[in-house]
C-alpha cells in the first residue's frame, strides 16, 4: 500500500469559513434583473436597434427612389435628345431656303454679316456660342452712345430693353416672329442646346441667382424656348423675381409632358405674336 496522505482538516474549515465572509459575496447589483441600471441599459439597447432598423430603412427606400428617379431621367433624356435631333434635323432642312433669304436680306440692308453670335453659359457652366440672325445695328455693342439712362439701367438689370432703339427695320420682323432664333438649331443638332430649357444666360446674369439656385439652373440643358418664354415672355423679369422662378420651376418638374406644352404653347405665342419684341 502506499504511504498515508495527511489532510489537513483546520486548513479546509479555514477555506470553508471565507465564503461567510461579507467580502465573499456576488455582485448583486449584476445579477438582480429587477435593478434600474440594468433596465435602462436594456432599453437604451433596445431603442438604438430600433433607431438603426428605422435609418436602414430609410436609406433603402432612399436609393431605391434614387435609382427609379435616375431610370425615369436617364430615359427621359434619351427620349428627348431623339426628339431634339429630328426636329432640329427637319427644321434645319424646312427653312433652309428662308436661311438663304433672310441671310441676303440682313447683308443687303446694311452690308454686316448676317448671323449673331454670343457666348453663353450652357450645361454645366459649360461656355457655348449661340447663333442668332443679326436683328441689331452693328455698332449695338456702344451700348452708351446709343442707349439713354433710363434704357442701360433696364439692359443692366435685364439684359434687354422695351423698344430697343439699336433693333433695325428687319430685326423688329425677325423678332416678332422669333425667327432670329432659328440658327440655334444648330446648336441643338451639336447637342449643346436642347429645344425645350431654360435660356441660355451670359456671366452677367449668373448675380440674379444664389449659388444653389444657379447650379439647379445650369444642370440641365438650355433651350430654345423654355416655360419662362412660353408662357410670360417679356412680362417675366430678374427685378420681380418671376424669371428666375419659373426658370427654376421647369428644372424641377421638367417631363416630356411638360415639354409637349411648352411647345405648343410657343408655337401659339409665336403665330399671335404675344410679348414679343
Amino acid at each position: 500500500m502506499g504511504d498515508l496522505v495527511q489532510v489537513d482538516f483546520n486548513s479546509i474549515n479555514q477555506n470553508n469559513d471565507d465564503h461567510d465572509d461579507p467580502s465573499f459575496v456576488f455582485d448583486e447589483e449584476q445579477t438582480d434583473p429587477s435593478n434600474t441600471d440594468v433596465l435602462t441599459n436594456r432599453v437604451d439597447q433596445k431603442q438604438l436597434e430600433e433607431n438603426v432598423y428605422k435609418k436602414t430603412i430609410r436609406r433603402i427606400r432612399h436609393e431605391y427612389l434614387r435609382s427609379k428617379n435616375y431610370k425615369k431621367e436617364k430615359l427621359y433624356n434619351i427620349v428627348k435628345r431623339l426628339f431634339d435631333v429630328s426636329v432640329a434635323g427637319s427644321g434645319i432642312t424646312l427653312f433652309l431656303p428662308v436661311f438663304a433669304g433672310l441671310s441676303l436680306l440682313i447683308t443687303l440692308s446694311d452690308g454686316g454679316q448676317p448671323i449673331f453670335s454670343q457666348v453663353r453659359l450652357g450645361k454645366n457652366k459649360k461656355k457655348l456660342r449661340i447663333y442668332k440672325f443679326r436683328s441689331m445695328r452693328m455698332d449695338s455693342e456702344d451700348i452708351t452712345k446709343l442707349l439713354n439712362p433710363a434704357q442701360l439701367k433696364q439692359f443692366y438689370t435685364e439684359y434687354k430693353v422695351d423698344n430697343d432703339p439699336r433693333i433695325t427695320k428687319i430685326g423688329k420682323i425677325i423678332r416678332k416672329t422669333s425667327i432670329d432664333e432659328l440658327p440655334q438649331l444648330f446648336n441643338i443638332l451639336e447637342g449643346d442646346m436642347s429645344l425645350i430649357g431654360p435660356r441660355p444666360i451670359v456671366c452677367g446674369e449668373m448675380s440674379h441667382y444664389s449659388k444653389k439656385n444657379l447650379e439647379k439652373l445650369l444642370s440641365v440643358k438650355p433651350g430654345l424656348t423654355g416655360y419662362w418664354q412660353a408662357y410670360a415672355r417679356n412680362k417675366a423679369t430678374y427685378s420681380d423675381g418671376l424669371r428666375q422662378n419659373m426658370e427654376l420651376y421647369y428644372v424641377d418638374n421638367r417631363s416630356i409632358g411638360l415639354d409637349l406644352k411648352i411647345l405648343v404653347k410657343t408655337v401659339i405665342s409665336v403665330v399671335k405674336q404675344e410679348g414679343a419684341q
